[in-house]
Parts: C-alpha cells; sequence; structure tokens
C-alpha cells in the first residue's frame, strides 16, 4: 500500500489529528505520522517517545510513525512522483486547539503520566535499600528512614531535571547565554 506522509508535532492527540488521518486513509494511503523532535517548553511538553507511545496507543497499526529533526519550512524541486496536497478541516475541526487541550489537561493525565512509573520503581527500591541496610545495621528504623529519604530527593530530581535542562538550552539558543564565558 502507498503511504501517505503527515508531518506535525503532534503533542497532546485530538479529532484533530484522527480527521487528518482519516482523510489519508480515505485516499487508500497508509499514513506516516513524521513527529518533529521539538525542545521541550511549555508549547511542546512531550519528548518524542511520549509521542510514539500516545500515537500507537490510539491509531495501533493503521499508521507508521518516524521522527525526523525540528523543520521551519519544507521545500520540494520538481515533479518527482508525488503530489502535495493541503487538507482543509470543517469548521468544528479547525476550532481545535492543542495548546487549549493541553492548557486544561496541564495538571491532570499528563503530570500523572509522568510520575507513576518513578513512583512504581522508588517503592521498589526503598523496600529493596530498606532490606539491604537492615542487614547492614540491624535497626528497621534506621534503614527505612534512611531509604525513603534518599529516594524522595532522587525521584524529586528525576522528576525536575528535563524542566531546569531544557530552560538551560532555551536560555542558551535564545539569549546567547553561555555558561562557560559568564563573567
Amino acid at each position: 500500500m502507498p503511504n501517505g506522509l503527515l508531518i506535525g508535532r503532534w503533542q497532546t492527540l485530538h479529532e484533530g489529528h484522527d480527521w487528518l488521518v482519516e482523510q489519508v486513509e480515505a485516499r487508500g494511503l497508509k499514513p506516516i505520522m513524521a513527529i518533529r523532535d521539538t525542545v521541550i517548553d511549555e508549547s511542546n511538553p512531550l519528548t518524542a517517545a511520549e509521542r510514539i507511545q500516545n500515537i500507537t496507543e490510539r491509531y495501533g497499526d493503521r499508521v507508521e510513525i518516524i521522527v525526523i529533526p525540528d523543520i521551519k519550512a519544507m521545500f520540494y524541486g520538481r515533479d518527482v512522483g508525488y503530489e502535495v496536497t493541503e487538507l482543509s478541516p470543517p469548521d468544528d475541526i479547525k476550532k481545535i486547539s492543542g495548546s487549549a487541550i493541553r492548557a486544561k489537561n496541564k495538571n491532570k493525565k499528563v503530570a500523572r503520566k509522568r510520575t507513576c512509573l518513578p513512583i512504581i520503581y522508588t517503592l521498589h527500591v526503598i523496600v529493596i535499600q530498606s532490606i539491604f541496610f537492615y542487614l547492614l545495621t540491624h535497626n528497621w528504623k534506621w534503614a527505612i528512614g534512611t531509604s525513603i529519604a534518599w529516594n524522595v530527593i532522587n525521584t524529586l530530581v528525576y522528576c525536575n531535571y528535563r524542566y531546569w535542562l531544557a530552560r538551560l538550552i532555551k536560555m542558551g539558543l535564545n539569549n546567547g547565554y553561555n555558561l562557560a564565558n559568564r563573567k
């Protein structure tokens, strides 16, 4: 089956994205969803890996997924056997705003999704560390307390490092901020 390429950020999938996929399928093409690998920021809160997971959960085998570098423009030369088609959605689809959906869901399922696995992992680590510390000290209170404190610190670092790293990168790229030449 021939393919139809859809290029986008695919941040917070919604009915507008469903409409695009359906339009490509209606033309007898298998959709290839090209994910622009954008820098994490307020408008782009999801990594490419998170978006791959979301697309796979929503569309399954109906689409193929590729990741491309973030682009600002697309060019093509002469007619080389494919067409470039703008899909114009109906008004009810045009009104859908991914930014509005992200703002609405900001503190709901996105935050839960990111913290669920680290918390489960941390609980397992606390149990294992507590047993290890108990074998060393023969003091359950000290073993459990030390393990919990250590893992709370690690979990906070894990949940926040991506945010701060993205801010530092953005400062470096947008403001000419250079840590090496800082006075």
